[in-house]
C-alpha cells in the first residue's frame, strides 16, 4: 500500500489571512467525502513563530480521529497544534508533543530535519505554479511507491535549496509547473488527489 506524504510550508503571521484556504489544503489531503485516507499523511512547516522560530505539524491519516470537512472541525484540531508548537518554542523544547490523536508537534531549527521525521519514500513530486528552467513531462505511473508531494505554490513556499535538501535522498523527482492554471493551493490538492486515485491504491476509514 503506497503513501502519500503531503508538504507544505506556511508563514505563521499569514495564517489568520489565508486561514481558508489553508485548512481546505489539509482537509483535501486527508478527506474524501466523510471518509479518511489512511494511506496519507500532511506535514506543515511554519516559520517565523514566535518571531523566528521553526515547526512542523504532522497529520497521520492512519490514526487521526475526528478530522471531518467543516472548518470549526478542522481548525480546533490545528489551533491546540499551534499552542502546543508556541509553547514548546517559548520554552526550547525539542521533545514531540502529540495535541490529538494523530498529530504531532516538533520544533526545528533547519528544514532539512523533516527528513528525520518523514518515513524514507520512493520519489518526490514537487507541485508548483512558477516555471522553471528543467522543468519535467508529468507523467503518473500505475505504482504503489511512498510519494513526498510537496507544495511549492500560492502561500505554500519553499527555497531553492531547502527543496534540494529535501529531495536529495528521495529517489526519483517528478515537478509539475501549474503556472498555467487557475488552480488555488487546495484545488491544486484536490486535483492531484484525484489524479494518483486514478493510478494508484488508496485506502479508506
Amino acid at each position: 500500500m503506497s503513501t502519500r506524504n503531503f508538504l507544505f510550508k506556511f508563514k505563521y503571521k499569514e495564517l489568520k489571512e489565508i486561514r481558508g484556504t489553508f485548512l481546505r489544503s489539509i482537509v483535501y489531503s486527508l478527506l474524501i467525502s466523510h471518509n479518511i485516507r489512511r494511506n496519507s499523511n500532511v506535514y506543515i512547516l511554519l516559520e517565523g513563530v514566535l518571531s523566528n522560530g521553526l515547526g512542523l505539524i504532522s497529520l497521520n491519516g492512519a490514526t487521526i480521529r475526528y478530522l471531518r470537512p467543516d472548518e470549526s472541525s478542522s481548525w480546533g484540531i490545528l489551533r491546540k497544534s499551534l499552542k502546543a508548537l508556541k509553547r514548546m518554542l517559548k520554552l526550547r523544547k525539542r521533545e514531540v508533543i502529540s495535541p490529538h490523536y494523530g498529530v504531532n508537534v516538533y520544533t526545528l531549527s533547519k528544514v532539512k530535519e523533516i527528513l528525520q521525521i518523514i518515513k524514507p519514500v520512493s520519489a518526490s513530486l514537487i507541485i508548483s505554479d512558477e516555471r522553471e528552467e528543467h522543468n519535467f513531462p508529468f507523467v503518473i505511473k500505475k505504482t504503489k511507491e511512498d510519494l513526498l508531494i510537496i507544495f511549492n505554490m500560492s502561500y505554500s513556499r519553499f527555497s531553492c535549496n531547502e527543496i534540494r535538501s529535501i529531495t536529495q535522498s528521495t529517489g526519483e523527482v517528478i515537478r509539475l509547473c501549474l503556472k498555467d492554471t487557475d488552480l488555488t493551493l487546495d484545488q491544486a490538492v484536490a486535483v492531484i488527489n484525484w489524479l494518483l486515485d486514478e493510478y494508484c491504491e488508496a485506502s479508506y476509514e
